[in-house]
C-alpha cells in the first residue's frame, strides 16, 4: 500500500507535511492485516473514524488543547470551546453509595447505600443518594464551564449545535449538555437560526474542491539503494557521524531528556521557564530515565546531572540567547539527504538571527572532569565539525545565507563557534 502511494505521487501531490498522518493510516492498516488481506472492511473503517492529524511538529506553541481542568489559573487572549452541544457521558451505576453528613453536634455520619440487587426495582437511599451524585455532578459541570469562560482575556468563542423538528423550529440543546448550561444567556442567538437545509439540496449546492495534478512527465526518484540511519557507507562523499557509544548508556539516555526538556523549553518561550518550574521537572526526568532503562543505582546521579544541565543552560547568557524566539527557530528539524545513499538528520536548534545568519546548533552534554576544560572543548570541535557541516551543507541547498555553526555544552556551560565557509 505504501509502495503504490508512493509510486502514484502521493506524496508528491500532499507535500511532505503529509508523511506523518499518511504513516499513521499505515500503522493502522497493519493492525488489521491479516494472512495479506482484511477480513473486516467495516472495523477498519470504523478504526479510521478515530484517526486524527498529527500535530504541527513546527508548531510555535501559539495554540494549546487542553481540558477545562486544566485550564485553571491560566489565562488566553482567545478561548475557543468547542462541542458544547454534545450529550455528556452519562455515569454508571456503583456499586456502592455513601454520603458523609455533618450533624448539629459538629460530628460527620455516615450514609451508605448497596447497588440494587437483580429483580429489585427500586432502592430508596441508593436512589438518593444517586440524585445527590448528579445534582453535585451537574454544578461541578456549571463550575467548570465558568472557569473555562472566564479564562479569555480578549475573546471567547462558544462552539455548539441544536436540532430542528420536522416544521424546521429549533429545539432545546441536549439534556446535560455544557450548552443547555449556557442556554438562558445564548439562547437566543441559536434560536434565530433557520432550520438547516435538506440533505439532497446541500449535496447538490456542494462543489468539490480542484484537483490537484502532477506534471504528466512525473516519475518517482529514488537512490539506487535506499537506506536509512547515520551510518557510513564507506565512501567520502559524506563524512562518517560520530559514534556516541564511547558516552555510556546513562549519559545518552540523559542527553536524549535533556535535548527533549530544551526542545520544549524553546516552543513555549524562555517567559514560562522560571527557576521553580525548571526544578519542578526533577520527577519527570527520573521517569523518563527509569523508563529508557537507567538502573536505579545510576538514577540520582543521570537526574541531577540532567537538572544541572538545564540549569546552567538557563543561567547562562549564550544558553539563554540560543534559547530565545528568533525568526525561523526551529527545535528537532529532521532533514534528508539523498546522495549515494540516503541519510536522515536531525539538527537540535535553528535560526536565524538580526544579521540574517543562520545558525546551526548542536547540543553536546558530554562532560570533562578533569582541569583542561578549554582542551577537551576544543577537541569535541574537532569531533564533530564534520557533522555539523553535513547539516550546513543541506541547509545551504535550502536557502542562500551566511551559516555559524555552534556546539553548546551545558555542563560547562561553554560553547564553541565557528563559520561555515562551504
Amino acid at each position: 500500500m505504501e509502495g503504490i502511494w508512493l509510486s502514484l505521487g502521493g506524496l508528491a501531490a500532499a507535500g511532505g507535511q503529509a508523511m506523518d498522518d499518511a504513516q499513521a493510516f499505515l500503522a493502522l492498516l497493519d493492525t488489521h492485516e491479516r494472512a495479506g488481506g482484511l477480513q473486516d472492511f467495516a472495523q477498519l473503517d470504523a478504526a479510521m473514524g478515530n484517526l486524527y492529524a498529527m500535530p504541527d511538529s513546527l508548531a510555535d506553541g501559539r495554540v494549546q488543547l487542553m481540558t477545562m481542568h486544566k485550564s485553571k489559573g491560566l489565562e488566553f487572549d482567545t478561548v475557543i470551546l468547542p462541542g458544547l452541544g454534545r450529550k455528556p457521558r452519562g455515569a454508571g451505576a456503583e456499586l456502592l453509595y455513601w454520603l458523609e453528613r455533618p450533624t448539629g453536634a459538629g460530628k460527620t455520619q455516615l450514609l451508605m447505600a448497596p447497588i440494587r440487587a437483580t429483580g429489585q426495582t427500586s432502592e430508596p437511599i441508593s436512589d438518593y443518594l444517586r440524585d445527590l451524585d448528579r445534582d453535585m455532578a451537574r454544578l461541578e459541570v456549571i463550575r467548570l464551564v465558568y472557569v473555562a469562560a472566564t479564562r479569555a482575556k480578549r475573546r471567547l468563542h462558544l462552539l455548539g449545535h441544536i436540532g430542528f423538528n420536522d416544521n424546521g423550529e429549533p429545539l432545546r440543546p441536549t439534556a446535560e449538555s455544557l450548552l443547555e448550561k449556557l442556554w438562558p444567556v445564548i439562547g437566543q442567538e441559536f434560536t434565530a437560526l433557520s432550520a438547516p437545509l435538506p440533505a439532497a439540496a446541500v449535496a447538490a449546492a456542494f462543489e468539490p474542491p480542484p484537483l490537484l495534478r502532477l506534471p504528466s512527465g512525473w516519475r518517482l526518484a529514488l537512490p539506487d539503494e535506499p537506506a536509512t540511519g547515520n551510518g557510513d557507507d564507506g565512501s567520502d562523499a559524506t563524512p562518517p557521524i560520530p559514534d556516541f557509544d564511547w558516552a555510556g548508556d546513562t549519559a545518552r539516555h540523559v542527553g536524549t531528556l535533556v535535548h527533549r526538556q530544551l526542545e520544549q523549553i524553546a516552543t513555549q518561550g524562555l517567559g514560562k521557564w522560571p527557576a521553580t518550574r525548571v526544578a519542578e521537572t526533577e520527577p519527570a526526568i527520573r521517569l523518563g530515565l527509569r523508563n529508557l532503562g537507567v538502573d536505579a543505582a545510576e538514577l540520582d546521579r543521570g537526574s541531577a546531572k540532567a537538572m544541572r544541565a538545564l540549569r546552567q543552560m538557563l543561567e547562562h547568557d549564550i544558553g539563554r540567547w540560543l534559547l530565545q524566539n528568533h525568526a525561523e527557530a526551529r527545535c528537532e528539524w529532521p532533514l534528508t539527504l539523498h546522495e549515494e545513499v540516503t541519510r536522515h538528520y536531525i539538527i537540535d536548534r535553528t535560526f536565524i538571527d538580526t544579521d540574517g545568519v543562520r545558525w546551526i546548533i548542536d547540543y553536546k552534554t558530554g562532560e570533562h572532569l578533569g582541569d583542561d576544560s578549554a582542551d577537551f572543548l576544543d577537541q569535541e570541535q574537532v569531533r564533530y565539525r564534520d557533522q555539523l557541516e553535513v547539516y550546513a551543507r543541506i541547509v545551504r541547498q535550502l536557502e542562500d545565507r551566511p551559516i555559524k555553526l555552534a556546539l553548546y555544552f551545558p555542563l560547562f556551560p561553554d560553547w564553541r563557534v565557528w563559520d561555515f565557509d562551504g
